[in-house]
């Protein structure tokens, strides 16, 4: 892959924790005329919090490949360019380096939604899906220690009515919100709000100097 093709964007990167909105945002802009670039779009997949816990069929890495050069091949460098972003390591796939380093050098938009919110937002939308206890500790036993994997097996196994809302609010506690609040400490800095679809402004607060607290402060 030439990796050219990922240089000479402004890139506005949105962030949401699992069930803030990052999909309607993108949809909305979209919608209006703005250039926008969904991973989730281009992997086939629901979502990220789903999917990564799911059987879904990811395409290949070629697949993929492919369908990001053939998408930003019809982008305009002379216009922004948003772009919904998670933590790499949970795509399933792998982002160009060029890529990601040119994405990360932004600041990103940070959609401040509450935990508890979020949660109903998820469980919401994914009522029915399949989760076993065999997936979850396929996927998560090489990504979260011991304690941990042990507490969100408790969950899983706490009702035999309604096992996944608790199943779900555990992993989404212990390891998806973790990994995104170290994505968005990656980049240079955070605008920490909502984005206005009809006008791209900002509505919100920037933070120049990102920590974990600070981040956790508007998403937990």
């Amino acid at each position: 892959m030439r990796e050219k093709i990922f240089d000479n964007y402004l890139f506005i990167p949105i962030i949401g924790l699992p069930g803030a909105g990052v999909t309607e945002t993108l949809d909305q802009l979209e919608k209006n005329g703005e250039q926008t670039v969904s991973i989730d779009e281009l992997l086939g997949t629901r979502g990220m919090c789903i999917q990564a816990l799911s059987a879904e069929v990811l395409p290949t890495q070629e697949e993929f490949d492919s369908r990001l050069v053939a998408t930003f091949r019809n982008l305009d460098r002379d216009a922004p360019v948003y772009i919904g972003w998670k933590p790499t390591d949970v795509f399933g796939v792998k982002l160009p380096p060029k890529l990601v380093d040119n994405v990360r050098r932004a600041s990103c938009v940070v959609l401040p939604r509450k935990r508890q919110e979020r949660l109903a937002r998820v469980l919401n939308q994914y009522a029915t899906p399949e989760l076993s206890t065999d997936t979850v500790v396929e996927f998560l036993s090489p990504k979260v220690s011991a304690e941990a994997l042990g507490e969100i097996l408790a969950h899983a196994k706490s009702s035999d009515k309604e096992p996944f809302p608790d199943l779900l609010a555990c992993v989404i506690e212990r390891y998806f919100d973790p990994e995104y609040i170290d994505e968005i400490c990656r980049f240079n800095g955070a605008f920490v709000g909502n984005i206005d679809s009809a006008t791209g402004q900002f509505d919100g607060k920037f933070l120049p100097n990102l920590t974990r607290e600070k981040i956790t402060s508007y998403v937990i």
